[in-house]
């Protein structure tokens, strides 16, 4: 599963205090039983990959807190980039529609990657179980548990911009952020890849731009 990889510009809710962040409580079955360790990152996007792949999303964006410097122009982290805050944000397409899940409760954006896949995966959980059979916890949790709305066609311009865009700015025309939306997302300047393109089309279709 392709994500793109792009600075965060908003946030839904209240911040977790730095005092109160921690260590990850993340687990894995070993020899000698439940080990709390040190999960590799490709253990993480192995997960993310499985769950996502589920939902058939499409248009993957992770917001983490760096600048448009420290993201290649294939849509990846740079090796020395360092963001300066632990918040990571989730966004994509799905088969339900537009799903957003955010999460700063650890020590570093790995682990709350992590703790959004496993989110995820306990969601996947329930309807495989049979407690529900149209995909009702997704909106469900994203009402009741976390409170995020789905994620806009502005916020989805402005997270594909970057560059500090305020999606909540009304200076700003719809259509002037499609269109720089459209700029930054051309399959010519991300390696011929068209998920962004894709992901700002479909949203510049829900406000009748297109």
């Amino acid at each position: 599963m392709y994500m793109t990889i792009r600075p965060l510009t908003s946030w839904t809710g209240e911040r977790t205090p730095a005092s109160r962040r921690k260590a990850h409580n993340f687990t894995r079955q070993s020899g000698n039983g439940w080990d709390r360790q040190d999960l590799p990152w490709s253990d993480t996007l192995q997960l993310l990959d499985r769950e996502l792949t589920a939902l058939r999303a499409s248009g993957v964006v992770v917001q983490i807190s760096v600048t448009e410097r420290d993201i290649r122009l294939d849509g990846q982290l740079r090796t020395n980039a360092r963001p300066s805050d632990p918040a990571v944000r989730l966004l994509f397409d799905s088969k339900h529609g537009p799903l957003t899940y955010q999460c700063d409760r650890f020590a570093t954006w790995q682990d709350n990657c992590r703790a959004i896949a496993l989110g995820l995966e306990a969601l996947r959980k329930v309807e495989r179980y049979g407690i529900t059979e149209h995909g009702e916890q997704y909106k469900g949790w994203l009402q009741l548990e976390a409170g995020l709305p789905m994620a806009t066609p502005r916020e989805v311009f402005a997270a594909v911009i970057g560059e500090g865009v305020d999606a909540a700015d009304k200076s700003l025309a719809d259509v002037d952020l499609w269109r720089r939306a459209r700029a930054a997302a051309h399959p010519d300047r991300n390696g011929g890849r068209r998920e962004l393109w894709d992901q700002v089309e479909s949203a510049a279709k829900q406000l009748g731009l297109v």
